[in-house]
């Protein structure tokens, strides 16, 4: 009755329109919704004008709050949420109509792949991984309590908003498999709209008209609202918002600048639902360090560390094997841990003296027991690793060194009452080899960064975030947690008994959920002995937006060849062989053409590049062999092969032979030394389509229209070729062959279809170790890394793609404006040929676009480079072979 007769005095009131900052402002809409701070619901009037948003509330408790389009933002965050699905779609669709508005796209495999290339540092990319995930094609709605939206503001850069998909229909998926995360995201516990301004961006909160001026606590909070009633067109004018300003760094336990770190990424969205706005999806970090004793913390002794690769409860075995009796005893739905790592007492234990109005909010005004408090982080340990209650996980603020360890101080001096032992609750005692909070928090973010940790977080990731997190997996893990902590685990909606409904919705409430599931595939390990050369000190550009290096991140750690093992060796050798041409183009600022030819009459199927540099091939369909000096810079040779088209060649590493693919099935041995043809056999029963050559074992592998792949032996001696013994094996598939590759080891064998899909072969075996579908259309090329651990392939639907071969995970996935026609690298570099006559070069380090250049007046169907990455060939259907020379900054 009560809260019917609030409700209906609060629907009467109407907001005050001298509170408009301009005369000139349309109104848009005006609506009822509630500002929420943690555990605080704050009723007021909406209005949506065309340039601002409001927030009046109907008490005088604090000022009103406005939205408009500046930069250097106060307001962090903005919070809707809605009673019903069908008033968050309206809102949807209002926000999508919007053409003015830009979103930035954020590419989870971007950050995935720079934190294995040791570009990001190990703290940068947990913070990514707890962010909210955004959605691409398929969305994930969870069905908790009040539907609603999460919109991250500091995402409006670059994509046009209007172009992202409409949401799936509740329940259709479990977890968003997108990569191309855009920005509009639903939130696990809340589902509301959520504006961030961060920043960034754009937006910028002020007080409205009036004598007071908002509150620290507002701007650094930001927005949460709850809107009662939405009816259409919401932010139906917003302006266009503006590029980015520089970072601020907010000291409020909801919106600290840390959010994703301290100096870099504080423009990426969420992945895992995690939030600063919602304890009960707060941020999770691990233990990384496990002497607590020592008076010295040595990094580089390995014991000091705790075991990555389990939980917290299974840190302790005599505790696990008790837990497992436990939870073989109990009846169904079976778990060993009842509460999960990161709940909101959780968080506020930690952070109580920084934030202790969130405790007293939290338990009725009260703190807690002087004795449960965090009084000591050797305690808490010990505790950790005993109790069989406890498992919590740490928070961001043990690694933030921008904030001095400020939440171990009581700062305030607040009487928080006295131990069992007579002393007084003051500041978090601390570890003997920490000299004080500030020292604690840096040697604690030195060993997130440091080797050990970078080798093994990959583990840890799994556990949280990954394949280990729920399942069988999860169980073989020892990780599985009462069913509850899992999001999605129950549908609220379906029950229809109110009070079994509210005890769930308590149950969630008060204890948390585990964060999203975002990797299905095991996680990549981070690539560990690189040469510090290659994360390079210079930021990166994401978007608009620039993204420092942190502090202790992969550029500030030395190799220490002590601790590598042979094949860590054996990467940094050939990492190392490919730094010099990763060098070149980092400095690149565009290519200069050294030399043109135009001496084919139909288009250029394939060209060599000599390894001395001295000459290129080309090969066209014109079915001529062309010879150019780059000393002369002229065409030497013209040779007709055939009667067909050439579609591939190779220069072996003697300089001196040349393997020819050709439409007419056969491949064609030619000797460049003397230049005649030394031998041609008919290879396939339809046309040879392309060729790829290994030196490690000396042989050759064809694909052809017939839908086969033959691998033959004896080529390199330059001979006449008897099929019978120069014939190894054959590989059948169900499509025409249009790509191959090989490792530098001649180990894996990488196949491309016309129907998109990749196949991986043992060379030694010649058995199918996997099947990949890696395009819409057909696969137009595909290469291996010189570490043989990564595949990029690209194709007719305009992508390219970087897998893990390891685990099988997509690194990641770029779909660029034409198809992509051909491509090389060298495991750091791509370049890439497009339908329309672009060339691309793409940093995979820093995972951004380098340069992109018109090379010809049609599609680009072949691109060479060399070594060292000085020289770029390049053929085109205009008939032409352009040489290349990066053009390089002082």
């Amino acid at each position: 009755m009560i809260a019917a007769i609030v409700y209906s005095r609060q629907s009467r009131v109407s907001f005050d329109t001298l509170w408009l900052e301009d005369l000139y402002e349309k109104v848009v809409l005006e609506t009822q919704g509630s500002k929420i701070t943690p555990l605080v619901v704050n009723p007021g009037r909406i209005l949506l004008t065309s340039s601002r948003l409001y927030f009046q509330p109907y008490n005088n408790i604090e000022p009103g709050l406005e939205v408009y389009c500046e930069g250097n933002s106060h307001l962090k965050h903005l919070y809707l949420s809605f009673k019903s699905p069908e008033e968050r779609d309206i809102l949807y669709q209002g926000l999508i109509g919007q053409h003015s508005l830009r979103l930035d796209n954020t590419d989870q495999e971007m950050m995935t792949l720079q934190w294995q290339n040791g570009v990001i540092s190990n703290y940068d990319y947990l913070m990514y991984l707890n962010r909210p995930t955004p959605p691409g094609s398929c969305l994930h709605w969870p069905e908790l309590l009040d539907p609603g939206l999460f919109f991250t503001g500091w995402t409006y850069i670059t994509k046009v908003l209007s172009s992202l998909p409409r949401p799936t229909p509740p329940k259709s998926c479990l977890h968003c498999p997108d990569p191309l995360h855009q920005g509009l995201v639903f939130n696990a516990w809340h589902q509301g709209l959520f504006f961030t301004a961060r920043t960034y961006t754009t937006k910028v909160i002020s007080s409205l008209p009036g004598p007071t001026s908002p509150s620290p606590d507002l701007l650094d909070q930001g927005l949460l609202f709850t809107a009662q009633t939405y009816s259409t067109r919401v932010f139906s004018s917003l302006p266009r918002l503006t590029q980015p300003g520089s970072s601020l760094h907010c000291p409020d336990l909801l919106n600290q600048a840390l959010v994703f770190t301290a100096q870099t990424y504080s423009t990426r969205v969420f992945l895992a639902d995690r939030t600063f706005n919602d304890l009960t999806q707060y941020p999770v970090f691990p233990w990384v360090i496990s002497d607590m004793s020592s008076s010295t913390l040595d990094l580089s002794d390995s014991s000091c560390f705790r075991d990555l690769r389990k939980p917290v409860g299974a840190l302790n075995p005599i505790r696990l094997k008790r837990l497992k009796e436990r939870c073989e005893e109990m009846p169904p739905p079976k778990f060993l841990y009842g509460s999960h790592y990161s709940a909101p007492g959780f968080v506020l234990f930690y952070l109580v003296r920084k934030f202790p109005h969130y405790m007293l909010c939290l338990q009725n005004g009260r703190f807690d027991h002087p004795d449960r408090m965090f009084n000591s982080v050797p305690d808490v340990w010990k505790n950790v690793m005993n109790n069989m209650s406890d498992f919590k996980e740490l928070v961001p603020a043990f690694y933030d060194t921008s904030q001095k360890g400020d939440f171990l101080v009581n700062s305030f001096g607040i009487n928080f009452g006295n131990r069992h032992d007579g002393a007084k609750v003051g500041d978090v005692h601390l570890p003997l080899w920490a000299q004080g909070p500030e020292d604690f928090v840096r040697k604690l973010r030195e060993a997130l960064e440091s080797d050990y940790v970078s080798k093994h977080l990959h583990h840890w990731i799994d556990l949280i975030f990954g394949c280990k997190q729920i399942g069988p997996e999860a169980e073989k893990a020892d990780n599985l947690f009462y069913y509850l902590c899992y999001e999605g685990s129950v549908d609220l909606d379906s029950i229809k008994d109110l009070n079994q409904r509210h005890a769930l919705e308590v149950q969630i409430m008060e204890f948390g959920q585990i964060p999203k599931h975002i990797f299905t595939l095991p996680h990549p390990h981070r690539l560990m002995g690189l040469p510090p050369t290659l994360a390079t000190s210079h930021s990166c550009d994401f978007s608009e937006s620039s993204v420092q290096q942190s502090p202790s991140s992969a550029e500030e750690r030395q190799l220490d060849y002590g601790t590598m093992s042979r094949d860590d060796f054996r990467d940094v050798q050939e990492c190392v062989q490919s730094l010099t041409g990763h060098v070149v183009w980092h400095r690149t600022e565009t290519l200069m053409t050294v030399a043109l030819f135009q001496s084919h009459k139909e288009s250029v199927c394939a060209t060599a590049l000599s390894g001395s540099g001295q000459f290129v091939v080309s090969v066209g369909q014109d079915s001529l062999l062309k010879m150019y000096s780059l000393a002369e810079k002229r065409q030497v040779r013209s040779v007709t092969l055939s009667s067909m088209a050439l579609s591939s060649c190779i220069v072996l590493p003697d300089e001196k032979t040349l393997i020819v693919g050709c439409w007419n099935n056969s491949i064609i041995l030619y000797n460049l030394e003397f230049g005649r043809i030394v031998d041609s056999i008919r290879a396939h029963e339809d046309a040879v389509s392309c060729l790829c050559w290994t030196n490690s074992t000396q042989m050759l592998v064809s694909g052809s229209w017939d839908c086969s792949i033959r691998i033959w032996q004896g080529m390199a001696e330059g001979k006449r070729i008897k099929p019978a013994t120069a014939l190894v094996a054959q590989l059948d598939h169900d499509a025409h062959i249009t790509c191959l590759d090989i490792t530098r080891d001649g180990e894996l064998l990488v196949s491309g279809t016309q129907e998109g899909d990749l196949f991986l072969w043992y060379m030694e075996s010649h058995l199918l170790k996997q099947k990949m579908q890696g395009h819409s259309g057909s696969v137009y090329a595909a290469n291996f890394s010189p570490d043989g651990k990564k595949l990029v392939s690209c194709g007719e639907d305009g992508s390219f793609k970087v897998v893990d071969l390891s685990t099988g995970m997509l690194l990641y996935s770029k779909t660029l404006e034409e198809e992509l026609r051909c491509l090389c690298w060298d495991g750091f570099t791509l370049l890439l040929g497009g339908s329309l006559g672009s060339l691309y070069v793409w940093d995979l380090i820093l995972v951004q676009l380098k340069i992109k250049i018109c090379a010809h007046s049609g599609p680009v169907l072949t691109v060479t480079a060399s070594d060292d990455g000085s020289l770029v060939v390049t053929g085109g259907q205009d008939r032409r072979v352009i040489v290349w020379q990066p053009a390089i900054s002082s």
